[in-house]
């Protein structure tokens, strides 16, 4: 035809690109030129080098957790942004495609390390943002070995056993005294005392029981807040 020739390669006038980085981020065009007066601006893409910022944690598992699971809730600051998580990546795990919230079961005791960064849609990635907290889920082990179940004993019997020794189990033991054959409804006698170096406690009611039947359970707690009870004890005073 005779028109003007836009889209013909004879026309094409080619020249590179400059090199694109952090000094020229931002939206590029593509000016396509008939002449000094007829030209089209087209948009074509975007330089975006820049790291997003590192993620926000908006919701954790407490720094001591009784939980053998942990949920974790996360926000990025710029739109469409996606996800990496990874948990004890000191074990060689690797991060992967998350989104918020997250939660991982089956934990372990001890420590865990969750671990989260934000790629903006240039696939820019961030610097991590890190949360380690520890798990506990073993209530202390805490037995009640006097009085023997079963026997007769006298109006102010010792109550005695073996409390827990492992890390974070708390000194204090408390023994509970209900009346009759069962553990059941508000104890009658709360009497505290404290475990020795080897873990040993021993303590008396603080006023005498009476005749009867009664059933006696030890708890110790420790500081993740799990609860160890001995097997209760069922005696008689006579």
């Amino acid at each position: 035809s005779s028109g003007q020739q836009w889209n013909r390669e004879s026309n094409y006038e080619l020249r590179p690109c400059a090199n694109f980085s952090s000094t020229n981020e931002g939206p590029w065009k593509l000016r396509l030129v008939l002449n000094a007066t007829n030209s089209v601006d087209l948009a074509a893409f975007a330089v975006d080098t820049t790291a997003p910022a590192a993620p926000v944690l908006d919701g954790t598992p407490p720094l001591l957790s009784t939980s053998a699971t942990a949920t974790f809730a996360f926000s990025g600051s710029e739109p469409g942004t996606s996800f990496l998580c990874r948990l004890d990546g000191t074990g060689g795990a690797v991060f992967s495609p998350c989104s918020t919230p997250v939660t991982y079961g089956g934990l372990t005791d001890g420590s865990h390390t969750f671990e989260v960064r934000a790629v903006d849609i240039a696939g820019n990635e961030s610097a991590v943002t890190a949360f380690t907290w520890t798990a506990d889920t073993s209530a202390p082990q805490v037995t009640l070995t006097e009085p023997a179940a079963g026997s007769s004993t006298s109006e102010t019997p010792t109550f005695a056993g073996q409390a827990g020794l492992a890390a974070g189990d708390q000194a204090t033991v408390t023994v509970k005294v209900y009346a009759g054959g069962i553990v059941g409804g508000d104890p009658i006698q709360r009497l505290t005392t404290t475990r020795d170096g080897a873990g040993a406690y021993a303590t008396s009611p603080s006023s005498p029981l009476g005749d009867g039947t009664f059933t006696a359970q030890a708890e110790q707690e420790d500081t993740a807040g799990n609860t160890g009870r001995s097997g209760p004890v069922t005696f008689s005073v006579d």
